[in-house]
């Protein structure tokens, strides 16, 4: 999903919350393996022990082992909390996962389920005297989606970097002890990406002193903000902001929405939930109208203009500090997409290379043994382009996490704005992708929810709307290329196509991608704005082209062996997949298929132990397939006894009730 950005304890106030957690159980360690495991999954993993758990270090931990050690230890206290709601996530008996009614159910009982492990979050929180600077970090230990990460992405931050000082006072620490739970109310029932043709509206009453909010029709109601349908108690409402009859401009209010108390919604506002989506039910994505709602006037959350009692308007001192400020709110959950690109694969990729592994199919070895499907280079596509491209995507999210932290200067915003508009349309376009061939992956079972892949892709794809939608962009981009090439072409492009000898060159790969991008450049200006071909072309490259530098930086650094066993190799399928991405050209494709035939192979003798190093649970996993003992066979048939409602009686009444009368000769017509 996204990944919030948060500041990690100083070293002294982490070692004071170790000291404060429990210590952790031996099964926690990425190494750990259940007994009985499948003798498939024991055999990739024998003689990999140390780089599971260096590559853990360095890659999910960034070789930060206080870091692992506090995950271990929030996954325990999690346990402690409510062993019913959170059992020990690596060596819970029952085949039935207990989250498998959650996967299985309704939405409303995924809503519930969210409810409860929020409660027990926060329940841990309290006990062990956790900071809220932890918060991001206790959400990722419990290993499940809830219906809070707009309230600490997008509403704290913009209360933090758009509100004055009164204002911060009064919402933030409420905000931060979750007194008050937020949502950011944007989107409206006829426009999404055209912020500035929303139809709510804000106008200031001089005589009361009040802003009042209104949506006059319901095209412009609120539509799809997350939390706004059962959770939030506070919204953040974007609206068009009238004084004297002048527009301003859009701008957020600060709206109460719920009564504390009650959570019934409050005067003039009504509230419901927008109903059941392909995935992510957790969220209560919402739909509100507002009925002339009269707020304070200092309720008004602008950065760039001030309204004095009587309607008396004036700029803000610090106007364009507070609107970059704003951008870099915006800038910052990107960043968080990238990285959270890079978590999904992290959990499509574990039940994949486990369920690949396990499973055989056709040919015989000396044994008469069927092979393992991940023996087959089509399969080694689906699961293992995703692997390496975990890797890719993880270190072009912490390029951009970087980049962002650095913005000094509107010329640095705008350089911010391009990349992560590129990495953004780029990286999601091909997480979703490759998620989809993940739960192909899977054969038969890819259609089956046990299988964890259908909820994660379709929790997943939304990314290509979300925090502005991939063709919008693209557009966006291109535009700004074609008018000024040195805004986001910053290394020197080949004035010919280049040759690509080495295909773990990734700087030679990235100067092709950089040539394709300038050319895609000139055919959007040639071919007009409307050239929807050239920028999704343009976008791809020179994203690729980004992250593939990424990958060369951390690949330099990066452990010698962790290196030549799984990064060497993930370059050059990452290389290829950009390439054949982006569409560019090339000289000698038959040369490039070798090179990525070679380091499929190569990747595939550490699928399993690559994928382990990820440390994901099984209550993270919420898959049959990906069991990290193997047993896939006995899972499947066990979540389906336990859960599906049709196995809980042997003969339906439905059957005998509609089916049994008008079989055979008892059918009568007449009667029908």
């Amino acid at each position: 999903m996204i990944r919030i950005p948060f500041t990690p304890p100083s070293p002294a106030e982490l070692d004071a919350i170790l000291a404060r957690l429990p210590a952790p159980t031996p099964d926690t360690d990425p190494t750990y393996q259940p007994p009985n495991t499948h003798a498939a999954l024991a055999s990739a993993r024998k003689g990999h022990e140390h780089l599971i758990r260096d590559l853990n270090l360095y890659a999910v931990h960034r070789n930060d082992p206080r870091s692992l050690e506090l995950k271990r230890r929030l996954e325990r206290a999690l346990v402690l909390e409510d062993a019913t709601l959170f059992p020990n996530p690596h060596t819970h008996p029952s085949l039935a996962h207990p989250q498998a009614a959650y996967y299985l159910g309704a939405k409303s009982e995924h809503y519930a389920r969210a409810c409860r492990v929020i409660q027990v979050v926060r329940s841990v929180q309290a006990r062990y005297q956790l900071p809220s600077s932890l918060t991001v970090l206790l959400w990722e230990a419990a290993g499940e989606l809830v219906p809070l990460f707009l309230h600490f992405g997008m509403f704290i931050p913009t209360v933090q970097n758009l509100g004055t000082k009164a204002q911060r006072e009064a919402w933030l620490p409420r905000a931060v002890d979750m007194e008050i739970i937020g949502c950011y109310a944007q989107t409206e029932m006829a426009h999404g990406s055209n912020v500035q043709g929303i139809g709510t509206t804000a106008t200031y009453d001089e005589k009361r002193d009040v802003f009042v909010l209104h949506t006059p029709s319901l095209e412009a109601a609120k539509a799809w903000p997350g939390a706004l349908g059962h959770t939030a108690n506070y919204a953040l409402v974007l609206a068009q902001t009238f004084v004297k009859g002048k527009n301003l401009g859009v701008f957020p209010f600060m709206l109460q929405i719920r009564d504390l108390k009650t959570h019934e919604p409050m005067p003039g506002v009504s509230l419901m939930d927008l109903g059941p989506k392909i995935g992510f039910n957790v969220m209560d994505n919402g739909i509100m109208t507002l009925d002339h709602v009269a707020v304070p006037r200092d309720h008004l959350f602008s950065g760039s203009v001030q309204v004095a009692r009587g309607g008396a308007v004036s700029a803000s001192a610090d106007a364009s500090q507070a609107q970059a400020l704003v951008y870099k709110t915006m800038l910052n959950m990107r960043a968080g997409i990238v990285v959270g690109a890079c978590q999904a694969l992290w959990r499509g990729t574990t039940i994949g290379a486990r369920y690949s592994t396990v499973r055989t199919q056709f040919g015989a070895d000396a044994q008469g043994k069927e092979f393992p499907i991940l023996e087959y280079q089509t399969q080694q596509r689906k699961v293992l382009e995703p692997l390496a491209a975990s890797f890719a995507f993880m270190f072009a999210g912490r390029m951009m996490e970087d980049l962002v932290a650095n913005v000094a200067s509107p010329a640095d915003l705008k350089r911010a704005h391009l990349v992560s508009s590129c990495l953004k349309v780029a990286v999601t376009h091909e997480a979703s992708a490759m998620l989809e061939d993940l739960r192909r992956s899977a054969g038969g079972y890819r259609y089956a929810k046990s299988s964890g892949g259908v909820d994660l892709g379709n929790t997943y794809v939304q990314m290509i709307t979300v925090e502005g939608e991939n063709s919008v962009l693209a557009f966006q981009v291109a535009r700004a290329a074609s008018a000024n090439p040195a805004s986001l072409f910053t290394h020197p492009i080949p004035s010919s196509q280049p040759i690509i000898a080495d295909w773990s060159d990734l700087e030679s790969v990235a100067q092709l991608l950089d040539y394709t991008a300038l050319r895609a450049t000139k055919r959007h200006v040639t071919q007009g704005p409307g050239s929807t071909i050239a920028a999704e072309h343009l976008v791809m490259a020179a994203g690729y082209a980004m992250v593939l530098r990424a990958f060369a930086t951390h690949l330099r650094t990066a452990p010698a062996h962790i290196r030549a066993k799984v990064l060497a190799p993930s370059a050059v399928i990452m290389a290829v997949r950009a390439v054949l991405a982006s569409h560019a050209p090339v000289a000698d494709d038959d040369a490039m298929y070798a090179a990525q035939a070679k380091a499929l192979a190569q990747l595939r003798e550490v699928a399993v132990p690559a994928t382990d190093a990820f440390g994901l649970t099984e209550r993270e996993l919420v898959s049959a397939l990906g069991r990290k003992d193997g047993d896939v066979y006995n899972a499947i048939v066990a979540w389906a006894k336990e859960w599906e409602g049709m196995n809980q009686c042997k003969v339906h009444p439905a059957w005998l009730s509609h089916i049994l009368p008008v079989t055979g000769s008892k059918i009568k017509l007449a009667k029908l």
